[in-house]
C-alpha cells in the first residue's frame, strides 16, 4: 500500500498527554527498579540471616553484629568503602570486623566520619571489638 493510502489517525491533546504520562511513568519505574537493584548489589545491605567469616569476599570490608563474625552482617566492596552512615540495620550494632581490602579502613562513632574509634590495616580482623567499642560504629571509610 503506498504511503498516501496508509491509514492516518489523529490524536487529540488528551490522548497525547495520556501517552506521554504513561511513558514517563514507565521510565520512572524502570529507573527506580534499576537503582534498587544497583543499591542492593553495591552496598551489601545488612542481612538478618547471618554469614560466617568465610563468606566475607576478598576486597570487602565485612561487619557483623555478633562476636566471632556471626549474626546480622554488612559486606561493603573496597571501591565503595566510604560509608558516611552505616544504615539503620547495622548502626550502633557492630561487634566483629574483617577488613579484606588492601587499604586501611577507619571506623567512627558518629555519622560522617566523626569520632574515630578504630582503624584496621588491610587484612586486619577483630572478632570482638570489646566493650569500649561494641555497638558504637556509625560510619567507616577507606584511607589512602
Amino acid at each position: 500500500m503506498p504511503n498516501s493510502e496508509m491509514p492516518h489517525t489523529t490524536l487529540d491533546s488528551t490522548e497525547i498527554l495520556m501517552r506521554t504520562n504513561v511513558k514517563a511513568a514507565m521510565a520512572a519505574l524502570v529507573t527506580i527498579l534499576a537503582g534498587t537493584a544497583l543499591q542492593a548489589t553495591t552496598t551489601g545491605a545488612a542481612q538478618a540471616d547471618g554469614k560466617e567469616w568465610r563468606d566475607c569476599p576478598d576486597s570487602y570490608v565485612c561487619l557483623w553484629d555478633d562476636g566471632n563474625y556471626a549474626g546480622r552482617y554488612r559486606f561493603q566492596p573496597e571501591h565503595d568503602a566510604f560509608v558516611s552512615w552505616i544504615g539503620s540495620a547495622m548502626n550502633d550494632r557492630t561487634t566483629s570486623i574483617w577488613n579484606r581490602t588492601g587499604s586501611r579502613v577507619c571506623f567512627y562513632d558518629h555519622v560522617n566520619y566523626q569520632g574515630e574509634l578504630l582503624c584496621l590495616d588491610g587484612g586486619g580482623a577483630n572478632p570482638n571489638v570489646g566493650a569500649e567499642l561494641n555497638d558504637r560504629i556509625s560510619s567507616f571509610q577507606r584511607m589512602f
